[in-house]
């Protein structure tokens, strides 16, 4: 089945009815993805990430920010420090909500099924060895697309959308 197919099918598809899970009151979401050596320096994804963090501290106090994991992925859970842990198991489409002003990550594809608040691709603010393979996560973040994903390219840039967030 193509994705174009997936998206039809489920785009009047009312998710809400199997809410069943309490996921606190957060304003930020972040959804972890698994970030392999060959991909990036652990070093230095972690020092960009810290970068990223605490730029979004800024905006947001560290209760109001949950991370989430992918439950089959050895992701970056010791990398980020900041925010409630959410259960792995529940799957992301539970987590969508009005009250969530920002979904981050790098490429995972929770990010291209949000409907509500912004999603923030963080992809352009890590270092990769490759960046063929970041244009190919990218291209492949963008076929799921289902809302707009803002795709910044540098901390500054990022720092601007919570701004713009934060006045809304």
């Amino acid at each position: 089945m193509e994705q174009a197919e997936i998206h039809e099918m489920m785009k009047d598809f009312d998710l809400s009815q199997f809410k069943i899970f309490d996921v606190g009151d957060y304003d930020v979401i972040y959804f972890g993805h698994e970030i392999s050596p060959a991909l990036a320096s652990p070093d230095t994804l972690e020092r960009e990430l810290a970068d990223v963090f605490q730029i979004l501290l800024k905006y947001f106090p560290e209760n109001r920010i949950a991370r989430k994991y992918h439950p089959a992925h050895n992701s970056d859970k010791t990398l980020v420090k900041v925010g409630d842990i959410l259960p792995d198991f529940i799957p992301a489409e539970f987590l969508y909500s009005e009250k969530v002003k920002v979904y981050l990550s790098f490429w995972s594809v929770s990010l291209a099924n949000t409907d509500k608040g912004v999603a923030v691709s963080l992809i352009d603010l890590i270092s990769f060895k490759d960046d063929e393979i970041r244009d190919y996560l990218k291209e492949f973040l963008g076929q799921y697309g289902r809302s707009e994903i803002l795709f910044p390219k540098s901390l500054e840039e990022f720092e601007r959308i919570l701004t713009d967030v934060k006045q809304q």
